[in-house]
């Protein structure tokens, strides 16, 4: 049995299928992770391929299968029309990474409402940034809290602990954040979405806690795979 859906999206990642078409993963506001088969993706007349870029809004609707993993899009249009993100070397390598770090996280149908929203409205936050550097690093510390695994701040130590996830006065013999990244942790935290840009972060210390954060992530979620595009990342944050 199939219904007619229509949704928000943000495309995350598309594979080329025979000459014309492609299959393309999408995080769907009511669906969550769903592959679609899209006739005539790569075709340039159907002006498919820039709304099909990774990191990008969309609105789309399909054939809702349950039984059915892959589903058939129907229609799809732009939410949101990128003025920069597409074209500024920073911004873009930012999306790229941020899109492979959810392609690792998500699980397939996995819906969450305030994931989808929060992911959405940093996109356009992204877009029209002028200080990017630091946008990464606070979507990474957001994401812990939609998983269930964010740094619990009750005990007010100098070093955070990676694998009991709190904040301790010693260090012993676990993974931990040395304290000048611990203190910018904290700020992440407590920094709201509209004073990213005010963070005054050394590439040093970005690089470290980058490192340190994604080893969090690879301690509590058991489905993680070691992101290919950090190298990347690096290179234009160095």
């Amino acid at each position: 049995m199939s219904t007619t859906a229509k949704t928000n999206g943000i495309v995350l990642k598309l594979i080329r299928y025979g000459e014309s078409s492609a299959v393309c993963k999408i995080f769907t506001r009511e669906y969550g992770l769903k592959s679609f088969m899209i006739k005539g993706a790569v075709r340039k007349k159907t002006g498919k391929q820039s709304m099909l870029q990774p990191f990008t809004p969309v609105e789309l609707t399909f054939r809702h299968r349950d039984t059915n993993q892959l589903q058939y899009l129907q229609g799809l249009s732009r939410t949101m029309v990128l003025t920069s993100l597409p074209f500024d070397i920073r911004k873009s390598t930012i999306a790229m990474f941020l899109d492979e770090l959810l392609l690792n996280t998500l699980s397939e149908d996995y819906v969450n409402l305030e994931l989808f929203d929060f992911t959405e409205h940093f996109i356009e936050l992204l877009d029209h940034s002028e200080k990017p550097e630091n946008y990464h690093l606070f979507f990474l510390v957001r994401l812990t809290s939609f998983y269930g695994i964010a740094p619990q701040t009750h005990k007010q130590g100098k070093f955070f602990d990676l694998s009991e996830g709190v904040f301790v006065n010693r260090l012993g013999g676990f993974p931990a954040l040395d304290e000048e990244e611990s203190a910018v942790l904290i700020k992440l935290l407590e920094t709201p979405a509209s004073q990213i840009e005010e963070l005054k972060i050394s590439g040093k210390v970005r690089q470290q806690l980058l490192h340190g954060l994604l080893e969090y992530f690879s301690l509590h979620l058991g489905h993680w795979k070691p992101m290919r595009s950090i190298e990347i990342l690096e290179s234009v944050f160095h």
